[in-house]
C-alpha cells in the first residue's frame, strides 16, 4: 500500500543525503517528515527532520538548515531515545563548520564521539573523525592533527567494511597530502 511504502521514508533520507543527493534528500524527508507528523511518530520525525535540515543547507538555506537539524535531535532528545544521536550531531557539526562555528562543531563532535562510546552505535565512527580531521584543518589546525583523524576514519571505516565512509575519509586525506606538496 502506499503508506506502507512511504513509512520507510525516514532510512530513504539519510541514505541519499550520504550520497550527498540534496534533493533527493529533501524529497523524501519531506514525506517522512509529513508522515510522521501525521501519525506522530516523534521520534521518526525528529530523525527525518535532520537529512531535511542539512538538505536545505546544501541548498543554500544553511542557519534555516541548522536550526532545522537542531529542531530535529531535541524532537529526539524528549523522546528519550539515544538511536541515530550520532549522525544527527556529526550532520550538524558539518553545518556549522560552513558558517564558521569550528569550535561548537568540535564540541559536538566529542559528544558525538562520547555517545559512540556509551551505546556501542559504531556506523558512523569514521565519518565523526573524518569532520574532525577538516574541521581542524579549516580551524589552522596542525596537519599532523587531521592526517591522524583521517586514517582513524580510514581504517574504521574498512573494519565495517563502509566503502562510501572510507572513501570520504580517503578524499580528505588526499586533499591534505595535495596542500602539502
Amino acid at each position: 500500500c502506499e503508506r506502507g511504502c512511504r513509512s520507510r521514508a525516514s532510512p530513504r533520507c539519510a541514505r541519499t543525503a550520504t550520497r550527498r543527493d540534496a534533493a533527493a534528500a529533501r524529497e523524501v524527508a519531506d514525506a517522512a517528515v509529513a508522515l510522521t507528523t501525521e501519525l506522530e511518530i516523534r521520534f521518526w520525525r525528529g530523525w527525518a527532520m535532520i537529512p531535511q535540515g542539512w538538505a536545505l543547507a546544501d541548498e543554500g538555506q544553511v542557519e534555516e538548515g541548522i536550526a532545522r537539524v537542531q529542531e530535529g535531535l531535541e524532537a529526539q532528545r524528549a523522546t528519550g531515545a539515544l538511536m541515530n544521536r550520532p549522525y544527527g550531531l556529526t550532520v550538524l557539526a558539518e553545518l556549522q563548520g560552513k558558517v564558521g562555528r569550528v569550535d561548537n562543531a568540535l564540541a559536538g563532535l566529542d559528544e558525538a564521539l562520547a555517545l559512540i562510546g556509551e551505546t556501542g552505535e559504531t556506523f558512523w565512527k569514521p565519518e565523526v573523525h573524518r569532520l574532525k580531521g577538516d574541521l581542524l584543518l579549516g580551524r589552522g589546525g596542525a596537519p599532523q592533527e587531521a592526517d591522524a583523524c583521517f586514517a582513524r576514519g580510514i581504517e574504521l571505516a574498512r573494519q565495517q567494511s563502509s566503502r562510501l565512509l572510507e572513501l570520504r575519509a580517503g578524499v580528505s586525506l588526499a586533499r591534505l597530502w595535495r596542500r602539502q606538496g
